[in-house]
């Protein structure tokens, strides 16, 4: 009589938990996942964010800030966004996968896998890296700009990095002053009542500011630092110049082909 045949049985390791009662403002992103980060960060084991894990603040957008993502809650088949940020822990680069035996039979094998917390996603949160970018980019190698889908492009940002040199003073979201009113025109005086009106309406708290950018006077750097993709962008990161690199640019750019290799779910 033959041994028994011993089965396999793979699980993904649960991610960390998200934090209950997380703070989210619609169109505000970079803030929510600033805050979720501070929230991990601050209390590691409670959420289960061991030494396995690295966290990360990524934001995708491109050089037209224009790119395309599906299953969001502000547009279930297709929406354009000039950014959008996420947070992904992945497994550290020295951690294994691990089994525990069950019977001679039958054994669990327990797999570290990337995942991905977007508060703005139709998809479960935290969702497994490898699903959310087969549904949020489904075609992340097509470019068609006249379809307003552009080459998209991620910038990884360590998350304590992140919490250290943000800063936003929402300037971004404030809608551009009215041109002066008829009836004053030619007196200089304006319409001061929309004077700051938000795209979206603001937070309740107030703006962000990394300690490492107060202690440099920075007030808002969410753009040139964090969601620009044109500094330090190449095919072939091992050619870029140390010294052509902005230090007040922070993380690793990365093309959509590299980025999946990074997350370890490439094809």
């Amino acid at each position: 009589m033959g041994s028994p045949t011993q089965q396999c049985i793979v699980y993904p390791l649960l991610p960390p938990t998200l934090p209950e009662n997380s703070v989210y403002t619609s169109c505000y992103c970079e803030e929510n996942i600033y805050l979720l980060g501070q929230a991990l960060l601050a209390d590691p084991a409670s959420f289960g964010l061991s030494a396995r894990w690295e966290a990360y603040a990524v934001f995708i957008s491109n050089e037209h800030k224009s790119v395309a993502l599906w299953r969001q809650k502000a547009g279930q088949d297709l929406i354009i966004w000039d950014y959008h940020v996420v947070l992904i822990v992945r497994p550290a680069p020295h951690e294994q996968d691990t089994s525990a035996g069950i019977s001679s039979q039958q054994s669990e094998v327990y797999q570290l896998r990337s995942w991905v917390y977007d508060f703005d996603t139709l998809l479960p949160v935290p969702c497994l890296a490898q699903d959310y970018m087969s549904k949020t980019v489904p075609y992340a190698f097509l470019e068609d700009p006249r379809l307003g889908i552009n080459k998209r492009f991620v910038r990884i940002v360590p998350i304590q990095l992140y919490l250290d040199h943000f800063a936003s003073d929402r300037s971004h979201m404030i809608k551009p002053p009215l041109v002066p009113s008829g009836e004053n025109e030619g007196s200089g005086e304006t319409d001061h009542v929309a004077a700051t009106l938000y795209y979206a309406p603001p937070p309740s708290y107030a703006p962000l500011c990394g300690a490492r950018a107060r202690e440099k006077g920075i007030s808002h750097n969410l753009m040139n630092s964090f969601v620009s993709m044109k500094a330090s962008r190449t095919d072939d990161p091992i050619s870029v110049d140390p010294d052509m690199i902005d230090p007040t640019i922070y993380g690793e750019v990365m093309d959509c082909k590299t980025f999946l290799t990074w997350l370890d779910v490439a094809h």
